[in-house]
């Protein structure tokens, strides 16, 4: 299902700590986001939780359909959109507060 290299559980110890690494960023702009955010590079979704009462809208957009349609299904206020980037397309301008990206350069072909 999942089609990346970034997948790390908080629940087996040995993925602790590259757990801990990918939660970081989010833990460490939580204070600083809100209104209308977003998230290009999603992923599994771990940031929303940290996110979610902190915004007043959030998109997510990812390249794999079946995540983000079980990102929709967990998180029913969130917007999630299958895309694979670059570009970024059919979102509209001057809409978002705050754009959030961790973790996806390295995935990002030239």
């Amino acid at each position: 299902m999942y089609k990346t290299t970034e997948i790390a559980s908080s629940e087996i110890a040995s993925d602790n700590p590259v757990h801990q690494r990918l939660l970081y960023p989010y833990q460490h702009v939580s204070h600083l986001v809100h209104g209308n955010v977003l998230e290009i590079g999603c992923g599994t979704g771990r940031g929303v939780g940290i996110l979610a009462d902190k915004v007043s809208a959030y998109t997510g957009v990812d390249k794999n359909t079946e995540l983000m349609e079980s990102l929709g299904q967990k998180y029913p206020d969130f917007t999630f959109i299958d895309m694979f980037l670059p570009p970024l397309q059919d979102l509209p301008d001057n809409h978002f507060d705050f754009v959030i990206t961790f973790q996806v350069i390295e995935h990002i072909e030239p």
